[in-house]
């Protein structure tokens, strides 16, 4: 039951599943309406390593993993990262036409850390986060975004936040990067991995987004 203009109660139709109840305007009663598109979070994979493992890889096609035109931006969110071997780069390679680029990246970051800020760049690499420590205090927390990976017109990029805790100081520390292959291809997956020693530890999940 909704009230009209003069006050007059007036009977809402039931709606369908899925439906949202939707303002129709002054003097008018709401009716139920389809949920608008656009924006929504979609979660196409997550995987997990729980012991040493040198890499972790998301292929479309593999594993149910999806990572083509089906959405224009990917995300994949970090949790409880650890590297067996402290003080290590974290880094991200594409996969172009069925094998992984290792070279002719490029990639700019930088760090706060309390007050102090720092930065670095490197060639080798599509997305950085710089000396990750390997206490169990030391957790690394963040997301990658990956824009337009189908797109054959533009140079595979992306772009990432990370948080971690410095356990020396209990200060907390914030990195971003952004970085990207400096050939135009469309890509069809990535990889995460250490510049020296393997993961430890790490939940990654990866969501499609819905741009329209």
């Amino acid at each position: 039951i909704s009230y009209d203009a003069s006050g007059n109660p007036v009977a809402i139709a039931t709606g369908n599943d899925g439906q949202i109840l939707t303002s129709a305007g002054a003097g008018a009663p709401p009716a139920f309406e389809a949920a608008p598109s656009g924006g929504a979070w979609t979660l196409i994979k997550t995987q997990s390593i729980t012991s040493s493992t040198a890499t972790m890889e998301f292929i479309h096609g593999t594993s149910d993993v999806v990572f083509d035109s089906t959405y224009r931006r990917y995300v994949c969110i970090l949790d409880d990262l650890r590297p067996v071997t402290d003080s290590v780069l974290l880094k991200v390679h594409f996969y172009v036409g069925g094998s992984f680029l290792t070279s002719g990246y490029q990639t700019a970051a930088g760090h706060f850390h309390g007050a102090t800020a720092g930065a670095y760049t490197g060639t080798a690499y599509a997305s950085a986060l710089d000396k990750c420590g390997n206490a169990a205090d030391e957790s690394v927390y963040g997301e990658i975004h990956f824009i337009n990976p189908s797109s054959t017109a533009t140079e595979p990029s992306c772009y990432s936040r990370f948080c971690t805790m410095n356990s020396t100081d209990n200060v907390p520390n914030q990195h971003v990067s952004a970085g990207g292959h400096l050939t135009a291809a469309a890509y069809t997956g990535f990889k995460f991995f250490f510049d020296s020693g393997n993961i430890a530890n790490l939940q990654a999940s990866l969501y499609g987004i819905s741009t329209s």
